[in-house]
């Protein structure tokens, strides 16, 4: 990163891999690089001044590919992320290439450790490195298949024949659905869309009465920028909680940490773009369709039933907007703008974050895959 302060770059203060200059802008991964520039020349430039510091580059032209996703523009103007390489990869290790199709990636019943099962003999293919490659394609252009994903992974010390067979499901859903990743949709503004659900006590008849693990619960969420899928996630709850309020606030409080860490990323970065089009502001709203934990979030009053929640949990209290608050005065960015997060219901059919915390039938697993794939 010397190198790149040396040339008048700065790291942003939320992600030191993020560079920022009047004139362009610098994603680094390891030791590939992406650089966005509205002048093409500017970036010869700066290739040129990395070797004459004894940097061995190589330019690739434009964002074609970039960390193996395959970037398409579509006939109307959209934008198609695709990892169709990688899914041909994944099914040939796993010698599927020609296995039937199917039409969701896991079964209803959430998938336990099945203690007396028969163990998998990692023949003809090992269970880690499968669900290892499954892991970077549905947390980059697949959020699809993060809850199938995320149920495997548990498993990859141990894995028995029926970890392997939900494994199977997920490889012959994409055998299915290969050529689709997630289509880009930009809606022209800069405005944070997050939804956060969550499973209660979901292994409660998956696992054994004595496991502690029965009592787990599921949450998920995914986050917007602008109308299009930013960020998502499908993973156990890391403590065992009471009640189905409790398990969704946990998830919401979660979620809150990512969205307030992405707003004050995006509202360091909306100065140097100077793009006239886009709100100065960068508006933010979370849903919820629990109404327990939706009026634990805004008005934030300890009850007997929520009395014993950690304050942990509460960290966000002071970024939500409330009613008492009043709406902004002249704010042209919307009524209830005022620098906070909005908490706002949702009904479960209209819950995008569902995809996250369960496995769905078909019918509503397609509903809410084309919210957020756009297929």
């Amino acid at each position: 990163m010397k190198a790149f302060h040396e040339l008048g770059f700065e790291s942003s203060s939320y992600d030191k891999c993020f560079l920022i200059r009047k004139d362009m802008m610098i994603v680094v991964y390891v030791d590939d690089c992406g650089i966005s520039t509205d002048k093409p020349e500017k970036i010869d430039e700066l290739v040129n001044q990395l070797k004459e510091k004894g940097f061995d580059l190589e330019i690739e032209g434009d964002f074609e590919t970039f960390l193996g996703v395959e970037i398409r523009q579509m006939k109307d103007g959209r934008y198609h992320l695709l990892q169709e390489g990688l899914i041909k990869k994944v099914l040939e290790a796993a010698k599927m290439t020609d296995c039937s199709p199917n039409h969701v990636p896991a079964a209803p019943t959430p998938l336990g450790k099945d203690p007396n099962g028969e163990p998998w003999s990692q023949h003809p293919w090992r269970y880690s490195s499968i669900v290892g490659m499954l892991i970077y394609l549905c947390t980059n252009t697949r959020p699809d298949i993060s809850y199938a994903v995320s149920c495997a992974a548990r498993f990859n010390s141990n894995p028995k024949v029926s970890h392997a067979t939900a494994v199977k499901t997920i490889l012959r859903y994409l055998k299915k659905t290969s050529d689709k990743g997630l289509i880009v949709n930009f809606n022209g503004t800069l405005d944070l869309e997050a939804y956060c659900d969550a499973d209660f006590a979901g292994l409660f008849k998956s696992e054994a009465p004595y496991d502690p693990a029965v009592s787990r619960s599921r949450g998920g969420y995914i986050i917007f920028l602008g109308g299009v899928p930013l960020i998502w996630k499908s993973s156990l709850l890391s403590c065992i909680t009471l009640s189905t309020l409790e398990a969704e606030y946990v998830q919401l409080s979660r979620s809150m940490t990512v969205l307030l860490g992405l707003k004050n990323l995006i509202e360091e970065l909306l100065p140097r773009l100077q793009l006239p089009n886009l709100t100065a502001f960068v508006r933010s709203i979370i849903f919820e369709d629990n109404a327990g934990a939706l009026l634990l979030a805004i008005g934030q009053r300890i009850t007997n039933r929520t009395r014993y929640l950690s304050q942990f949990y509460h960290h966000f209290w002071s970024f939500v907007h409330r009613p008492q608050d009043g709406p902004p005065q002249n704010n042209p960015n919307g009524p209830w703008h005022d620098g906070k997060i909005k908490v706002s219901k949702i009904t479960t059919d209209k819950q995008r974050a569902d995809i996250f915390t369960k496995g769905l039938t078909r019918v509503p697993f397609e509903r809410n895959r084309f919210s957020i794939n756009g297929w």
